[in-house]
């Protein structure tokens, strides 16, 4: 969409996706293949903007939006699931060319890669309050502290329940989270709990979704 967000409204998804849009540009580029349109990386670049400003700088973390079962494409580094950062990283530097990280441990994906990151300069880019309205976020930011208000705004049915859902993390620790809509439960009660309004930071009336 046009802020960047993906359909799935996932952030763990959102990493799936920039991870893939990483492996087709490198392998566009490894093999000299047909250029990708300027449409391509227009909107990857969107895609990239708008999971790094929702991740942590210092932990990584992101807030835990939609599904997730644990997807992790390019588990490459000793990096925490929960840390964005590397995808982030990869993404950035093959779609344009520059690292949004400084720190070594972000580089370390790229050397899976064979990738310089001295050949790659930094992106330093301040991150403010912002509205995302295609997804239907709202991030407030202050200092090491940011709240994220989930709204509807849906063009795509969602996979869960989270209308109104407030979470917040301090320093990528979450002080209100979002419990993640599990799929793999064995039983429909969890199932429906973890895609449900129940197992969020919202309000529900008599009952209902």
């Amino acid at each position: 969409s046009s802020d960047g967000s993906f359909s799935q409204y996932s952030t763990n998804y959102h990493r799936l996706l920039i991870d893939i849009l990483s492996l087709v540009a490198f392998f566009n580029n490894e093999f000299n293949l047909e250029k990708l349109s300027t449409n391509f990386y227009d909107k990857a670049s969107k895609a990239i903007y708008w999971l790094w400003s929702i991740t942590d700088d210092s932990s990584g973390v992101a807030p835990n939006i939609g599904a997730n079962d644990g997807s992790y494409l390019l588990n490459l580094t000793k990096s925490d699931y929960n840390d964005f950062r590397p995808s982030i990283q990869l993404a950035s530097v093959i779609i344009n060319g520059k690292r949004l990280y400084e720190s070594k441990d972000e580089d370390e994906i790229l050397s899976w890669f064979k990738i310089n990151e001295n050949h790659c300069p930094l992106s330093i880019r301040q991150k403010d309050s912002e509205i995302f309205r295609d997804f239907g976020l709202v991030r407030i930011s202050k200092n090491d502290l940011a709240g994220y208000l989930k709204y509807p705004n849906y063009r795509f049915r969602p996979s869960q329940a989270d209308i109104m859902h407030l979470e917040i993390l301090d320093q990528g620790k979450s002080l209100i989270s979002d419990a993640g809509s599990y799929s793999y439960s064995e039983s429909e009660f969890w199932n429906n709990y973890f895609t449900g309004i129940e197992s969020h930071n919202s309000i529900q009336f008599d009952n209902q979704q």
